[in-house]
This record gives structure tokens, C-alpha cells and sequence, in this order.
């Protein structure tokens, strides 16, 4: 028999975070130098929520509790490199024009049930299954 004797919890969150970074240096080694440039662009996206329901029965000590936990993170990233290296004694100049592109996504769930009887006035029982 079950009664009206039970409680929920809801938990959210949720985060957006933007960041731009832009480097630019020049090096000179004897008759070798390079002047760089590097552009980075990061987006992240988080969410997270919890959902927590226990429920107490008639009888005294008898539980049973839900909770369940959801998180998401997504990263796209784009990053640009130039570079210009000159090599003096050999009289040899390399450009470096690269472009690299990320996109990670990352899903967790968790949910836990437990349930709790009563043997005696000084013992008690619990069973637990966790899935992931």
C-alpha cells in the first residue's frame, strides 16, 4: 500500500562560455627568424539537471528512493596558425597556414533506485541498482 508521503527535488544548470584569443609574437636566432600569428575561438555549452524522488510507506522505515542525474558538454573550437620561418644561411623561407576544427560532444546519465525494509527494530535492509 502506498501513501502520499513522498518528496521530489529538481536541480538544473546550464553555462555558456565564448572565448577569443589572438597571439602574435616574432622570434629572431642568428641568421633565422619567424613571425607567428595564432587565432583561437572556443564555444562551450554545459547542462546539467538532477532529479531526486524518495517516497516513505505506511510501514515505518520503508523506502524507496529515485535519483537520476543528467550532463551535457559540448565544445567547437576553431584555431588558425601562420607562420612565416626564414632560414637565413640556407636562404629558405616556410609558411605554415593551417586551420584545425573541433567539435566534442559528451553525454553522461546516471540513474540509482533504492529501496529500504525494515527486519527488525535495529536492522534494516537495503538494495541498490545503479546504471550508468
Amino acid at each position: 500500500m502506498i501513501s502520499t508521503r513522498g518528496s521530489s527535488f529538481f536541480f538544473f544548470g546550464a553555462a555558456t562560455e565564448n572565448a577569443k584569443k589572438m597571439n602574435a609574437n616574432k622570434l629572431v636566432t642568428g641568421n633565422n627568424s619567424r613571425i607567428s600569428r595564432t587565432d583561437n575561438t572556443t564555444d562551450k555549452t554545459s547542462f546539467n539537471n538532477s532529479i531526486i524522488f524518495k517516497h516513505k510507506f505506511k510501514k515505518e522505515r520503508r523506502t524507496l528512493s529515485i535519483n537520476t542525474d543528467f550532463n551535457l558538454l559540448s565544445t567547437s573550437a576553431t584555431s588558425f596558425l601562420y607562420s612565416i620561418n626564414n632560414f637565413g644561411k640556407v636562404l629558405r623561407i616556410d609558411t605554415v597556414d593551417q586551420k584545425k576544427k573541433s567539435d566534442n560532444t559528451n553525454r553522461k546519465f546516471l540513474g540509482k533506485v533504492a529501496y529500504t525494509e525494515p527486519l527488525s527494530a535495529k536492522y534494516s535492509l537495503e538494495l541498490n541498482y545503479e546504471f550508468v
